[in-house]
Order: C-alpha cells, then sequence, then structure tokens
C-alpha cells in the first residue's frame, strides 16, 4: 500500500513538469506557425503586387503591339503611295520623254521649214526682191484667168508659210509649255518621293524602337510569370509548412488533454487511495479504541470481580451473626439481576427490530456518475461491470459512513447496493450509477434522505 501511494505521489509531482513542458511546446509552434503567416503574409502580398504588374505590362504589350500594327499600317500606306508617287514619276517621264521626242520632231520641221524659207530667201536675193519675183510670175500670165489663178496661188502660199510658222512657233510654245509643266510635277513628286522617304524612315525608325520596348516588355512579362510562379511554389510551401504546424499544435494539444486526463485519473488515483488509508487508519483507530474499550471493560469487570469478591469475603465474615439480613440481599440481587438480563434481551430484540426495519434517515449530499465518466474504469470497487449491467442499481459510499456491500434506500429514488467508492465521496456523500450522461448531467447535485436497510 506505501508503495503504491510513493508511485502515485511520484506521478502527480511529475505531472506538473509534464504538462508545463507541454505548454512551452506549444508556444514555440505557434510561435513558428505565426512566423509562417507572416512569411506568407509576404509573400501573397508580393504575389498580388506582381499579378497587378503583370497585368500592366500585358496592357502595355496589348497598346504596343496595337501601336505596331498601326505603324505597320502606316508604313503599308506609305510604301504604297511611294510606289503610286514612283509611277506617276514614270508616267511623267513617258510623257516628258514623249513631249521632248514631239518637241525635237517640231524642231527638226520648224528647221526644214526655216531652211526652205531660207532657200526661199537666197532664190529672192538671187533673182532680186521677193515682190519682184512674185510681179513676174504673174505678169507671165498668158490671159486673165491665169492671171487671176496666178494671184491667188501666191497669196495662197505666201499665207500658208505664214500660218505654217506660225504653227510650228504655237506647237513648239506648247510643247515647251507642257514640258516645263511635267517637269514642274516631275520636281513636285520627286520632292514627294523625298517627303515619303524621310516619313517612312521615321515610321521605320518608331517601328523599330515600338518592336524594341515591345520586346522588353515581353521579356518583362516572362520575368513576372516567372516570379508569380515563384511567389506561388513559396506560398504553397509556406502553407503545407503551416499545416504540418497545425497538426503538431493539435498533436500537442491531444497529448497535453491526455497528460492532463492521466494527470486527473492519478489524482484521483491518490485521493482514492488517501480515502483508503484515511478508512483504513480509521478502522485501525475504532479497532484500538474498540480494544482500549474492552481492556477498560475488563479491568472494571476485574474491579467488579474484586469489589464482589471483597463484598463476599465480608458477607461471609458476618454470615453468622446476619443470616436473615444476607437472604434478603441474595434475593434481592438476584431480582437486579433478572432484571438487568430483561432490559438486555429487550435492548437487543429492539436492535434486531430496527436492523429489519432499516435505520435512521439521514441526509446526504448526492451526485450522479456513469460507467465513462473520467477517470472511472466501467468496474467498481467490489468486482461489478457497470458497462455489462448498465441496469445496475448501484451507489458509491464512504466506506467509513456506509460499509460496502450494504443495501441502502434513497428517498423517491429506491432501493440501492453500495457497491463503489470515489475520489470525492467522503463522509455524507453518495453517488448514483446512472447509464446515460445526459441524465447524470441532469441529475446534478441534490440533498436526499438516506437510511441502510442491511
Amino acid at each position: 500500500m506505501l508503495k503504491k501511494l510513493i508511485i502515485v505521489m511520484m506521478l502527480i509531482c511529475l505531472s506538473p513538469f509534464f504538462i508545463v513542458s507541454g505548454v512551452f511546446a506549444t508556444e514555440e509552434l505557434e510561435d513558428e506557425r505565426e512566423q509562417i503567416e507572416q512569411e506568407r503574409d509576404a509573400v501573397q502580398s508580393n504575389l498580388s503586387d506582381a499579378e497587378v504588374e503583370l497585368v500592366a505590362l500585358v496592357q502595355e504589350l496589348d497598346e504596343l503591339n496595337e501601336q505596331l500594327e498601326d505603324l505597320n499600317d502606316a508604313i503599308a500606306k506609305n510604301e504604297e503611295s511611294i510606289d503610286e508617287t514612283e509611277v506617276e514619276i514614270d508616267e511623267n517621264e513617258a510623257e516628258v520623254e514623249e513631249l521632248e521626242s514631239n518637241i525635237e520632231r517640231l524642231q527638226n520641221d520648224i528647221e526644214q521649214r526655216f531652211e526652205l524659207l531660207k532657200d526661199r530667201a537666197s532664190s529672192y536675193q538671187k533673182n532680186g526682191s521677193g515682190n519682184a519675183s512674185y510681179i513676174e510670175v504673174i505678169l507671165g500670165a498668158e490671159n486673165f484667168g491665169d492671171f487671176i489663178s496666178r494671184i491667188v496661188t501666191i497669196s495662197k502660199i505666201a499665207k500658208a508659210d505664214n500660218d505654217f510658222i506660225e504653227q510650228l512657233e504655237l506647237n513648239q510654245q506648247e510643247l515647251e509649255n507642257a514640258q516645263g509643266k511635267h517637269e514642274e510635277i516631275l520636281l513636285e513628286l520627286e520632292h514627294q518621293v523625298k517627303e515619303l522617304e524621310e516619313l517612312h524612315a521615321q515610321i521605320k525608325k518608331q517601328h523599330d524602337k515600338t518592336k524594341e520596348v515591345r520586346d522588353e516588355v515581353e521579356n518583362n512579362e516572362s520575368e513576372q510569370e516567372a516570379l508569380i510562379s515563384q511567389l506561388v511554389d513559396e506560398d504553397k510551401d509556406l502553407a503545407s509548412q503551416e499545416e504540418q504546424i497545425l497538426e503538431r499544435i493539435e498533436d500537442e494539444i491531444r497529448r497535453q488533454e491526455e497528460a492532463r486526463i492521466e494527470a486527473e485519473k492519478q489524482a484521483e488515483i491518490e485521493a482514492q487511495a488517501k480515502a483508503e488509508e484515511k478508512a483504513r487508519q480509521a478502522e485501525e483507530k475504532e479497532a484500538e479504541e474498540a480494544r482500549q474499550a474492552e481492556e477498560e471493560a475488563d479491568k472494571a469487570r476485574q474491579a467488579e470481580k474484586k469489589a464482589a469478591e471483597k463484598k463476599a469475603a465480608e458477607e461471609k465474615a458476618s454470615q453468622s451473626n446476619q443470616t436473615n439480613s444476607s437472604n434478603t440481599n441474595d434475593s434481592s440481587s438476584s431480582k437486579s439481576s433478572e432484571s438487568l438480563s430483561s432490559r438486555s434481551s429487550s435492548s437487543s430484540n429492539n436492535s434486531s427490530g430496527s436492523s429489519s426495519e432499516g435505520g435512521n434517515w439521514q441526509t446526504f449530499s448526492a451526485t450522479a456518475y456513469t460507467a465513462s465518466c473520467t477517470g472511472c474504469s466501467g468496474v467498481t470497487r467490489t468486482g461489478i461491470d457497470l458497462n455489462a449491467n448498465p441496469n445496475a442499481q448501484v451507489i458509491a459510499v464512504d466506506p467509513s459512513v456506509i460499509p460496502l456491500g450494504s443495501r441502502v434506500e434513497v428517498k423517491g429514488y429506491g432501493t440501492f447496493l453500495a457497491a463503489d467508492t470515489g475520489g470525492a465521496i467522503n463522509g455524507r456523500k453518495i453517488d448514483i450509477f446512472m447509464a446515460d450522461r445526459s441524465d447524470a448531467i441532469a441529475f446534478g447535485r441534490r440533498s436526499v434522505e438516506v437510511r441502510v436497510l442491511d
């Protein structure tokens, strides 16, 4: 018994150490979890910023692609305009060449006509003035009709020569004007081509710069996507670590709860051991008091015996003188013994009657318990399996007040067997077994009237 009590005391003393160490372990795990949560918050914040930046890069990339498309369209249109202008230049150059050819042809005609006129002029100089020549022609007419005919012919020749020269001069002027106009158009077209080429160069430069920016944005987008992927992986890793920490915390809490329950069980065992030790000491004390009372009774009986012997000696000494008185005294003593015997018998009968009808009603504090309560094994102190016998009428008592194995009546609740004990059941307390936990909780703590039947 003493060895068992020492072991229980050691467990009780060590249990706070385990609980305190468990508390420290839980605090460390909570600190680690909080640190992981902070790291995860930072990662998620960076991830959110990276996603916002990625959206901005995508928008910028879309805008740059639109600009590139516009620039490509502008380049295409500009190249088309350049091609059209070059075609127009070619056409104008062809017309200029044709005009130059016509001018050259007209110049040749004019030169030939001038040569013819020069020949005539030369002939006139050799033969005299032109008028004289014409007069000779006219005067050489054979008749009047021939005269008129020659005058008309000479007039027509002179007029034709003048008209032809004037027409040649007009044609030459028109050709020169057309040539000048086409040369102006060529100059303007060449200027347009130059402007278009400069614009084309600017657009091409802008196109190349925009493409360079787009390539840089695409590179940034790739880097941003890689960063987001990395942050997502870090977040997943931290989430996994956090989940592991939570599992460890739950395991630690579960372990502490089991340690607490074990400590409570050990405390109940200690309390039960103390109660048993107290009951044993009380029994030993009662046995010692009974022994002392027996010794005192023996002493009293011996004293009475000595007094009786002394009295008998005195009576024997005076017997001869007081025979009648002695007889009277003997008769009185006999009657007194019979009366004592009668009272003793009556007391015994009354006690027997009282036991058969039950003891006196006494007020007890009552609670209720189940087979699966904290620290309960499901088997009573006297060996009754409450799990196998859920309808058993059993109560837990303090054996120093109500002996185990007694039949006990609880007023208003029925008759029960005192078959169990409890660490908290001391003095005028009983604990009533109930199969249903909700009934036990609803019962709570009550004052009841109890009497021991047997």
